[in-house]
């Protein structure tokens, strides 16, 4: 979809794409910029890039959905990708969608393909007149900082699921334990991916310092890096939590299979003895209770199975067998969060949150306020 907005004084009002040339002509006076905004485009929709005068290594590279996250400058116009959430579609993994942006001093340009719901609501406000913008860098610094938002809930529902394995390892680590660590560990590794990079690349934009660059705008760059820095620190120590968890699990079930098998060796130790003489002397005795009774075999079996029945009650109560530790694990799971509140500038989108892992497909939204 093509959206062309033309910003000025502040305000917002959208034109077709045959009024572009006209728009692009009057802007870069008085405040007057132009945004275009194109999500999930058509091939023919992406051919605008070429009617704004864009350098063709530009346009090529933003027709590109496979690249890291980099800053440049081609020929008097920014070129900035970065990674954002796609909370439309995260299920099983946490997924991202690319955003590229190119800038002027009349112009802003921003290209995804899977659609992100910080830009939509970045949009729809400036649309309602509730938000302004002066200048294409502070829309930009703007849609920046809603995307970095929008990672927040997650890193803290990682944190949230952290506490619950560690509960688990501290108490009876099960099966649950194992595939919850290993996809929280997964979840970590491609945060970290996603927001080492883009600190970096948002530490160079203060670097670069493109056209219409202003004083004020090196605070603008170091409120996003710091945002994003505090991520990274996050994501460096969840790192080392679960290596540490890892390590404490295997400790916690080798410790608990040498009780058991402590437990058994025992008992193993006491019936040795008891089994080498029945072995030896057999059953071959003149007066053996039951013998002469039509009743002694079955009471025998009886005997025998209560005997099976209460070693198998004690080897429950012991949690070495049975779904105790397993329903304890989900008791804790049921304390996660089923739905997450991503804040997107005055409203909030809810995103459910699939098998305690912190991703799901967002299905409604609500009107409130942070």
């Amino acid at each position: 979809m093509l959206t062309i907005r033309v910003i000025e004084s502040g305000r917002s009002r959208h034109v077709q794409r045959h009024q572009l040339a006209d728009a692009m002509t009057a802007a870069g006076a008085g405040g007057t910029f132009v945004w275009v905004d194109l999500s999930e485009p058509t091939p023919d929709e992406s051919a605008v890039l070429e009617e704004l005068g864009l350098p063709p290594l530009l346009v090529e590279d933003m027709c590109e959905d496979r690249h890291l996250p980099k800053v440049e400058q081609m020929e008097g116009t920014l070129s900035l990708t970065v990674h954002g959430l796609d909370v439309r579609t995260l299920e099983e993994e946490l997924s991202t969608t690319e955003l590229d942006c190119a800038m002027r001093t009349d112009l802003l340009v921003t290209y995804h393909t899977g659609g992100l719901a910080s830009v939509q609501a970045v949009g729809d406000r400036l649309d309602r007149g509730a938000i302004s913008f002066a200048r294409p860098m502070l829309l930009l610094h703007r849609l920046l900082d809603v995307m970095n938002d929008v990672f927040l809930p997650f890193v803290d529902h990682l944190d949230r699921r952290l506490d619950v394995i560690e509960e688990d390892i501290l108490s009876e680590p099960t099966e649950r334990t194992r595939i919850d660590l290993y996809a929280l560990q997964r979840d970590v590794i491609q945060l970290r991916r996603i927001v080492v990079p883009q600190a970096e690349v948002i530490r160079r934009l203060g670097r670069e310092r493109p056209s219409g660059w202003e004083p004020s705008d090196e605070s603008l760059v170091r409120d996003l890096y710091d945002h994003l820095n505090r991520m990274v620190a996050l994501s460096d120590s969840y790192h080392q939590l679960l290596a540490s968890a890892m390590d404490s699990y295997r400790s916690s079930l080798d410790d608990r299979l040498n009780d058991m098998l402590a437990t058994l060796t025992i008992v193993s130790a006491v019936l040795l003895p008891v089994s080498v003489i029945a072995g030896l002397l057999g059953m071959n005795f003149s007066n053996i209770p039951g013998a002469s009774s039509g009743n002694g075999f079955w009471i025998t079996i009886g005997a025998s199975g209560v005997l099976v029945v209460a070693m198998l009650l004690w080897f429950a109560r012991q949690g070495w067998i049975g779904d105790r530790a397993e329903r304890a694990a989900e008791d804790r799971r049921r304390g996660l969060s089923q739905v997450l509140d991503v804040p997107l500038l005055g409203q909030v989108l809810r995103v459910p949150v699939a098998g305690g892992r912190a991703m799901g497909r967002a299905v409604t939204r609500s009107s409130r306020r942070r």
